[in-house]
């Protein structure tokens, strides 16, 4: 677990749930976990599958978890990149389909200066936006709540009633050196 990210934690936990391909749009907000999957890819970790739409992609992660009943997993940049997955994300969360929605962030110290793409509560508030279409939907403030936050949104996920979830996680706590150990709480029930 040395040289960690919070990136490579989320990562661990998708090998966990036996997470195939994530589904995106690469931007640079979000690639940090593009860096993460690159890391795992040779140790049978997720691969990132690139998509045209990132409303494409949630499509594609509502298809994937159709046909394996594993967790369908899509991520999106900040702005219009998290905005264009809601179609797709509130598709699956109506189906009670498993499926983990992750888009990125403005910086924390970035909040509310109206930064490209901003889409904090001051500027676009995506986190609201997936309240309408999610059963669990959350903003990581800081890295010491983010294996929590992952976990309950895992068992959410995957538990029934199944269905749509969001974690919106900013690009600086996406970079941040994970300084724990891997727990899987409570993950290890999902497994059949």
């Amino acid at each position: 677990m040395k040289n960690m990210t919070c990136s490579d934690l989320i990562v661990r936990y998708l090998e966990f749930l036996d997470v195939e391909y994530v589904f995106s749009v690469p931007g640079s907000p979000i690639s940090p976990l593009y860096d993460a999957l690159i890391r795992r890819k040779d140790k049978g970790g997720p691969r990132g599958i690139l998509v045209r739409h990132e409303n494409g992609g949630a499509f594609m992660a509502d298809g994937y978890a159709r046909a394996t009943g594993k967790l369908g997993v899509c991520c999106g940049t900040t702005g219009p990149g998290a905005t264009n997955m809601i179609t797709g994300v509130a598709s699956a969360n109506a189906d009670h389909v498993p499926l983990l929605a992750i888009t990125a962030q403005t910086s924390i110290p970035d909040f509310g200066w109206g930064g490209f793409q901003e889409s904090s509560a001051d500027v676009t508030d995506t986190v609201n936006m997936f309240d309408q279409c999610t059963r669990y939907n959350s903003l990581v403030s800081h890295p010491g709540q983010l294996e929590k936050k992952v976990a309950s949104a895992l068992q959410t996920a995957m538990q029934e009633p199944r269905g749509a979830v969001h974690l919106s996680i900013p690009v600086d706590i996406l970079r941040s050196p994970w300084e724990g150990s891997v727990k899987y709480p409570g993950l290890a029930s999902l497994l059949k």
